[in-house]
């Protein structure tokens, strides 16, 4: 096991906040024997710092007995709903590996999953060393960077990442939806995993197994390529930046692209289209990303994406 200590792994993973931002923690019931699924226990609540999340862990866990979790990224502290659009900072890509699960994408040991993890990181020697994490009943991958990113950002990378392993024959069990979830609420290290796996007997504790290194967001963005398609994004924030004329188009509930196009063409639509068909050399990156954005709500969005 590794020496880094419970904080010092907190400040490696999560941004420092900035004002009107908070950190998140979250508890669950554990399953056990008697109680084979669980359930959430309360709301994630809003912590202002670090020792913000220590203290509700130690609340949780001493007086609950219930499994401790944290948000692996900052969120706005004045919105009502903790969830993706609340979401502002970043500062690691994770990968979940899980064990015992009756799943297809669970390993029926930690001994075959550790394996599995070497050979993975042996096939992606171009990543950085990833710190490895022991949560009881699997395993969690983090690459921390040295500065955090914005959400939006985050999301393109992590999204081009999952693609990036499945493009190059990954063959880790992984929790595909873990790698691109803003909200993932993540296991703390030094908490007790109260969950049994049908063992009452056995005490759990999530621990680093192994001592990774810090990159940089830059590093994993100049390694992956980037894709044409943007990842799905809030519709808030979709729609933040658009004409008058592509946001009445993203509000529409039946719209095709092939009619826009053909209103854009007669100078009655909209003009980054037009000049998407009549000159495409001259459109910049983000505003392909825009026009992708539109034909992705459109009914026949498979003939124009």
């Amino acid at each position: 096991m590794s020496d880094v200590s419970n904080k010092e792994f907190l400040e490696l993973v999560l941004p420092k906040l900035r004002d009107g931002e908070s950190y998140v923690v979250a508890a669950n019931e554990p399953k056990t024997a008697d109680n084979a699924k669980g359930k959430r226990r309360h709301i994630p609540i809003k912590v202002g710092s670090l020792d913000g999340i220590f203290k509700e862990w130690e609340r949780i866990e001493n007086k609950e007995r219930y499994n401790t979790f944290y948000r692996i990224g900052s969120v706005d502290t004045d919105a009502e709903k903790i969830n993706v659009d609340a979401v502002r900072q970043l500062k690691t890509i994770l990968l979940d590996i899980d064990v015992g699960k009756d799943s297809p994408d669970s390993y029926a040991n930690k001994t075959i999953a550790k394996k599995s993890i070497d050979k993975f990181l042996q096939q992606f020697d171009k990543l950085p060393k990833p710190y490895v994490i022991d949560s009881g009943n699997g395993f969690h991958i983090y690459w921390p960077f040295e500065e955090p990113v914005d959400r939006e950002i985050w999301m393109q990378l992590t999204s081009d990442f999952a693609e990036y392993l499945k493009d190059n024959d990954c063959q880790l069990l992984i929790d595909p939806s873990v790698i691109k979830k803003p909200t993932q609420d993540i296991r703390l290290v030094g908490s007790r995993n109260f969950n049994t796996n049908g063992d009452n007997t056995k005490e759990l504790y999530v621990a680093v197994l192994e001592k990774g290194e810090v990159s940089t967001y830059q590093y994993f963005r100049d390694l992956i390529p980037k894709s044409i398609i943007a990842p799905k994004v809030p519709y808030k924030e979709k729609i933040k930046n658009l004409s008058e004329y592509q946001r009445s188009l993203m509000e529409s509930s039946e719209k095709k692209f092939s009619v826009i196009k053909e209103k854009s063409l007669k100078g009655e639509g909209c003009g980054q289209i037009k000049l998407a068909y009549e000159d495409p050399t001259k459109v910049q990156y983000d505003t392909w990303m825009s026009l992708l954005s539109t034909a992705q709500h459109c009914s026949d969005r498979e003939w124009a994406v």
